[in-house]
């Protein structure tokens, strides 16, 4: 009949378009495997997500890498030369290297959740508001959120296995080393 052809046609594509994308993702992970890949263009972006952590803050970021961390199954980016200063010039934040990775097995589930966490040769300015809130910057104002109030939680999501809806459970590395907080 007509339709035997045109179906022929449609699975052919599709089978195209699966093999292509098998091999751009088998070729991303060898790539991966050969160490961090340059990625500066996401430089404007990791501005922009650093600069939201503080009102009026403004943010400067030297280099950005991709980088798998096989430690902790995580998939994320480096950076380098990381500088944010609130909207009074001060600075909130400098590092030498941050690296953030999302855990493989959070992507999985679209639950995405921090794998690693790390800074080196960092200063971090921390405030707490009267009414306990933790931010970061100089001006912290207002109560804690739900989700930070109890540590109790907090510490179960740190020592215990991942479960799905809580981010911090998923976390493998959290490593700081020569900072000031």
């Amino acid at each position: 009949s007509l339709l035997r052809p045109a179906i022929r046609h449609v699975s052919a594509a599709l089978l195209g378009v699966a093999a292509g994308l098998i091999l751009t993702v088998g070729f991303a992970a060898w790539r991966l495997s050969q160490g961090h890949i340059a990625a500066d263009a996401f430089r404007p972006v990791a501005e922009r997500w650093l600069a939201a952590a503080a009102p009026g803050a403004r943010a400067r970021v030297g280099t950005v890498e991709i980088a798998w961390f096989g430690p902790s199954h995580s998939l994320g980016f480096e950076l380098r030369d990381v500088f944010l200063a609130d909207r009074q010039g001060r600075p909130v934040l400098r590092a030498k290297r941050l690296e953030a990775g999302m855990a493989a097995a959070s992507l999985l589930g679209l639950d995405f959740a921090p794998g690693r966490l790390a800074a080196r040769d960092f200063f971090a300015a921390i405030s707490v508001s009267p009414q306990g809130r933790y931010e970061l910057g100089y001006a912290a104002s207002g109560p804690p959120g739900p989700s930070s109030a109890n540590l109790w939680r907090f510490f179960d999501d740190l020592t215990g296995g991942p479960r799905p809806g809580r981010p911090l459970s998923y976390l493998q590395q959290l490593d700081l080393s020569d900072g000031d907080i």
